[in-house]
């Protein structure tokens, strides 16, 4: 069975066939609707930080301060209904929502090849705290595409 109707027929079992966000049904852990609302980034953004940059090339601030990385990817603005399943995996534990996420970022990744993927680390405290580092979880799923 592939990854995908896996994760979809543990979605259903999890979720009780019911959408994340609006609780309608769903076949997925977002109904047809929630999917559509998602706020895509589509504008050029800078290929350093994902922030706005005409024509998508490196923009001032990278070119002023060169980060310490190669590449973001940012599939999402930090909007409804994306904040509340980023808060969701990141504060209520659910992590169901990790492999939604990594498929939502695994395109933006494009055909380039990556060395690694990164995620942001957490305190060993507040690691403990949690039990788990949300952006661990979406990483390790977003590896495998």
């Amino acid at each position: 069975m592939r990854a995908r109707a896996v994760h979809s027929r543990l979605a259903s079992f999890v979720f009780g066939g019911s959408c994340f966000v609006c609780r309608g049904a769903a076949r997925e852990l977002l109904c047809d609707a929630c999917d559509a609302e998602l706020p895509r980034l589509t504008a050029p953004a800078c290929p350093r930080c994902a922030l706005a940059s005409p024509g998508g090339l490196v923009c001032g601030r990278c070119l002023r301060d060169d980060p310490a990385y190669d590449a973001t990817r940012a599939p999402l603005a930090y909007e409804f209904p994306a904040d509340a399943l980023i808060q969701a995996l990141k504060f209520r534990g659910e992590l169901a929502l990790a492999p939604l996420l990594a498929a939502l970022v695994a395109p933006s990744l494009g055909d380039e090849r990556i060395d690694c993927i990164v995620p942001v680390p957490l305190s060993r405290e507040r690691l403990q705290r949690r039990g788990y580092n949300q952006a661990m979880e979406i990483a390790r799923r977003a590896a495998l595409r």
